[in-house]
């Protein structure tokens, strides 16, 4: 059963309704989870709240993906392949650039 905690900075870049459930969705089918097992808590931080030190270059709003997920793939390249399917995945749901998804798993 996998569950994400999802972080986003700032407004996302797509229609919010129903974010959290189009992420489960997302995150369900990137880790070829049956339905009804993924879960996930969405969470809205103020671009005003968040910061890089240095400054963050104007127009970067990550997002920030912890999730815990029982049965990994058992190669590394399989885990690699998993982990980026889930940033693509969620980039795609939220419409920022995939590099500015940062997957802690």
């Amino acid at each position: 059963m996998p569950i994400a905690d999802v972080t986003l900075i700032g407004a996302p870049d797509v229609p919010s309704d129903a974010l959290a459930q189009r992420l489960a969705d997302a995150l369900s089918t990137a880790l070829g989870a049956p339905r009804g097992t993924t879960w996930v808590r969405l969470h809205r931080v103020d671009a005003r709240d968040y910061a890089e030190d240095g400054g963050a270059p104007a127009g970067v709003l990550p997002v920030f993906v912890e999730l815990l997920r029982r049965g990994w793939p058992s190669t590394v390249e399989e885990r690699g392949a998993s982990l980026r399917a889930v940033a693509e995945a969620v980039a795609r749901v939220c419409g920022r650039p995939v590099a500015q998804v940062h997957v802690l798993a």
